[in-house]
C-alpha cells in the first residue's frame, strides 16, 4: 500500500472512531448491498471473458485502491453508490475481450447479474431471518372485542388463507393487504375445522398507513423446512411490499413524506439499528437483515426500471439489439445515458434537499 492509501485508510479508520456507531452501521449495510450488486456484475462479466478496468465501491473522488492483476479496487468518498467499469460498455474498443464485443446474451447476462445478486441476497438473508427468529403465521390465537374481526365472526383457531384473493402465510402479508386497501373493506378467506369461507371485513385506521382488524397471530419457531419454506414466503413478501409501494407512491397515495433519499435512509437505517440494539444483540441483528432486505430488493428493483443510466435501460438496449441483430449506434445509445444519468443526478439531488424538509416536519 503506498503512502496515499496509508493516509486515506488511517482517515477513513479516525472517521469510523469518531462517527456514531449507528451510522457506521447504515453506511456498512449501504457499502455491502452495493457491493453484492456490482459483484454480480464483475463476476458474471470475468466468467464472460469481459476485461473489468476498475470494481469501485462509492462515487467520487478515490479513498483507497489497489492495483490487482488486471482490474483496480478502489473504494471512493461519498459511500452512495459504486460501479464495476468495463472496458467497451460506454465506447467502441478494439480488443476482443471488451464488452461491445462479446455477445449479446453475454452482455444481458452480465448486466442483469447485478439486480439478480441483489435479489438473491435478499433470499438468503429471508432464510436467515427465519432460522434465527422464527414466524409469525395467520392462524388466530385470539379476537379483541368490539373490533371488525369479532364483528365479522373470526375466531381462535381459524387460519387467514387469502385476502382479496391473494395467498397469504404470515403476518406481513395480512399488514401489507390492509394497507394496500386504504381502509376499503376487504375479503378475507377462513379455514376453520376444515372448511373454507370468506368474510368481508372494513381494517380500522390505528394512525397513517397502519391498520387493523383486532386479532392476535400465532408466533412459530422454525424447523429446517420451515426455515427454507417460510423464508421462501418472506422473500415474496418483500417483493409484494415493494410492488405495493412503487404502486401506493405513483398513484399518489404516497406523499413525498413518505420517499427517503440516500440521507433519509441512512437516518432510518440508523434510528432502526439504535432502537433494535437497545433489545440486545439479536435486535440488533434482526434489524441490520430487515434493512438489508429492504434496501436490496429495492436497488434490484430500481434497476431494472428502463430508464438509461441505470441496468434496465441498457437491458432495454441490448434486448432491441438482440431483436435488430445489430446495436444501436453507439454514441446514441452513449448520449441516452448521459441524459439519464443526468436526470439521476437531479433526481439524487431532489431527494437530498426532499429528505432535509422532511427532517423539519
Amino acid at each position: 500500500m503506498n503512502k496515499k492509501n496509508l493516509l486515506m485508510a488511517l482517515l477513513l479508520i479516525a472517521l469510523i472512531v469518531i462517527v456514531p456507531r449507528s451510522i457506521v452501521v447504515a453506511f456498512l449495510i449501504f457499502s455491502f448491498i452495493v457491493l453484492v450488486h456490482e459483484f454480480g456484475h464483475f463476476i458474471v462479466a470475468k466468467k464472460s471473458g469481459i476485461f473489468v478496468e476498475e470494481f469501485a465501491i462509492g462515487m467520487g473522488p478515490k479513498l483507497i485502491s489497489v492495483e490487482g492483476k488486471e482490474t483496480v479496487y478502489s473504494i471512493r468518498i461519498l459511500p452512495i453508490g459504486g460501479f464495476c467499469k468495463m472496458l467497451g460498455e460506454d465506447e467502441d474498443a478494439e480488443d476482443e475481450r471488451a464488452f461491445n464485443n462479446k455477445s449479446v446474451w453475454a452482455r444481458i447476462a452480465t448486466v442483469f447479474a447485478g439486480p439478480l445478486f441483489n435479489f438473491i441476497l435478499v433470499f438468503l438473508a429471508s432464510i436467515l431471518m427465519i432460522g434465527i427468529f422464527g414466524y409469525t403465521d395467520t392462524v388466530i390465537m385470539g379476537v379483541s372485542d368490539d373490533t371488525p374481526a369479532q364483528l365479522a365472526g373470526l375466531q381462535s383457531g381459524d387460519e387467514i388463507t387469502k385476502i382479496d384473493n391473494k395467498s397469504v402465510a404470515l403476518r406481513q402479508d395480512i399488514s401489507l393487504a390492509m394497507i394496500a386497501a386504504q381502509g376499503n373493506p376487504v375479503e378475507f378467506e377462513i379455514v376453520r375445522d376444515g372448511e373454507t369461507f370468506t368474510r368481508l371485513i372494513t381494517p380500522e385506521e390505528v394512525d397513517r398507513h397502519h391498520y387493523r382488524i383486532g386479532i392476535n397471530l400465532q408466533h412459530q419457531k422454525s424447523s429446517f423446512i420451515d426455515t427454507i419454506q417460510y423464508g421462501a414466503y418472506e422473500f415474496r413478501y418483500w417483493a409484494r411490499y415493494t410492488m405495493t409501494s412503487f404502486r401506493m407512491l405513483f398513484s399518489g397515495e404516497f406523499t413525498r413524506q413518505d420517499v427517503a433519499g440516500p440521507v433519509g435512509i441512512v437516518n432510518m437505517v440508523s434510528e432502526g439499528y439504535e432502537m433494535g440494539s437497545s433489545h440486545g444483540a439479536l435486535g440488533a441483528i434482526e434489524m441490520i437483515l430487515t434493512f438489508i432486505i429492504l434496501i436490496s430488493f429495492n436497488l434490484g428493483v430500481v434497476n431494472l426500471i428502463p430508464i438509461p443510466a441505470l441496468d434496465g435501460g441498457r437491458l432495454i438496449f441490448l434486448i432491441i439489439e438482440g431483436i435488430r441483430g445489430k446495436p444501436i449506434n453507439r454514441e446514441a445509445e452513449g448520449f441516452m445515458h448521459f441524459v439519464g444519468f443526468a436526470l439521476l443526478m437531479a433526481l439524487m439531488v431532489f431527494l437530498l434537499f426532499n429528505d432535509i424538509s422532511n427532517f423539519r416536519l
